[in-house]
């Protein structure tokens, strides 16, 4: 039998969205995947759902099934209340008196031998439904969701999260989480959750039907950045662009190149000196800054070390081999702003190429994704990883070859580069 968390058959993300003109069913979509953690694609599954009153053990008040087929992704799309009712009825439920949880049950090869993947509780109140029902009782006093959705358009962008019953989620996570209202009208397949510890996550579903586990990040300075899950890490999604360190004192930045190339302190500076570049492409700090014990990263990160990107890289393509480090490259490194060839980002991590700066010039903006380590060579270089997307001219008239690749290399402290803040675990 298949379970929540446990990844051995197939998995199931669920997220609920109200279908406000049909107010007697709500949405349903579920990405299935194989024990390869492949989607089945253009596949016809057998679903089963069941609505639970009063605990996940609960009886149940309201069962049907759907026979439907995936998508090229591995999505389904179906609406709860729209399938071959088993038992109950959807209208009768009283969503006001008590708490209901939903299970899930799906058989992968169409057919009707079930396995249990999930209970999960309804946080919030199906308000089409709700309100629908209060509305006939004349119940003078209206919940905060029956009011919402009294007015049909703030309804259809309305969603009701589950609890987080994600398999692959849960599979790298340290601990479980609860689903929060979502608020995410017309993105399928897209799901917030809220860990114990309060921290959101939301779950989307890339083009390839890939699960990509995001959550944000605040800096001392208010930035935010988005976060992405990869492997069993927790990395930035975005270029650090804050200009003081995290106890507070501010971070110098130097725009002079001879001062820039004369420097054993902690500096900034923009791409070329122009701020149009801080976003998204961020701010450029030599090692110094990355080394303080003032701290550049926010509360909870810290920077990553040689091993951290090892660990990152060997959890998207790998570097072992050309092909491996050209598959990484294309999973990292964002969809535009390359010179000589787009990355696809199926990773989220959103690799921009934001160049480098020396002792003499800015440089290779377009060409490389360049970001320090937290490891340390001697006294003038420390390791830095490196996505590459350059053009090599062949002897032949004429001839060039794009080199897409990753690296890690030793470089000068008194570069500028890019920062990626990692989570601590």
């Amino acid at each position: 039998m298949v379970r929540v968390f446990t990844l051995v058959a197939f998995t199931v993300v669920t997220c609920f969205n109200l279908f406000a003109q049909a107010p007697k069913q709500f949405s349903y979509q579920a990405v299935i995947r194989n024990e390869a953690n492949e989607p089945l694609k253009e596949k016809e599954v057998g679903i089963r759902l069941s609505i639970l009153a009063g605990s996940p053990e609960g009886d149940a008040v309201f069962e049907e099934t759907h026979q439907i087929y995936t998508n090229e992704a591995g999505l389904i799309s179906l609406h709860i209340g729209a399938g071959d009712i088993v038992s109950g009825e959807l209208a009768s439920i009283e969503w006001h008196d008590g708490t209901y949880f939903i299970k899930t049950e799906a058989d992968p090869d169409g057919g009707s031998d079930y396995d249990i993947v999930g209970v999960s509780q309804l946080l919030s109140v199906p308000y089409a439904i709700y309100s629908d029902k209060s509305d006939h009782a004349n119940n003078a006093k209206k919940s905060e969701e029956a009011e919402h959705a009294a007015h049909a358009d703030h309804a259809a962008e309305s969603d009701v999260a589950t609890r987080a019953d994600t398999a692959r989620y849960a599979a790298n996570a340290d601990t479980s989480a609860l689903a929060d209202t979502a608020n995410y009208a017309g993105t399928a397949g897209k799901l917030v959750m809220r860990s114990p510890s309060g921290e959101e996550f939301q779950i989307s579903i890339n083009e390839e039907g890939n699960l990509l586990v995001h959550s944000e990040v605040e800096d001392i300075e208010g930035n935010k950045y988005k976060a992405i899950k990869i492997g069993s890490q927790i990395w930035m999604a975005e270029n650090l662009r804050t200009s003081t360190y995290n106890n507070g004192d501010e971070i110098s930045e130097i725009r002079d190149q001879e001062i820039w190339g004369s420097l054993t302190a902690g500096a900034w500076c923009y791409y070329d000196n122009d701020e149009e570049y801080n976003e998204p492409y961020g701010k450029l700090y030599n090692w110094y800054a990355v080394d303080s014990d003032r701290g550049l990263c926010p509360d909870g990160w810290r920077m990553p070390s040689e091993e951290d990107w090892e660990q990152l890289f060997k959890a998207t393509g790998g570097m072992e081999t050309a092909d491996e480090r050209t598959e990484t490259f294309y999973m990292l490194a964002s969809k535009k702003d390359w010179e000589f060839s787009n990355g696809r980002n199926t990773s989220g991590f959103n690799g921009y190429p934001a160049g480098l700066r020396n002792a003499n010039r800015f440089f290779n903006f377009g060409i490389n994704s360049s970001y320090w380590t937290s490891t340390e060579v001697d006294e003038e270089e420390a390791r830095s990883s490196d996505l590459i997307s350059e053009q090599m001219i062949l002897p032949a008239p004429g001839g060039a070859i794009i080199i897409t690749e990753v690296s890690l290399d030793d470089r000068l402290k008194v570069l500028g580069r890019s920062v990626r803040c990692i989570k601590e675990q």
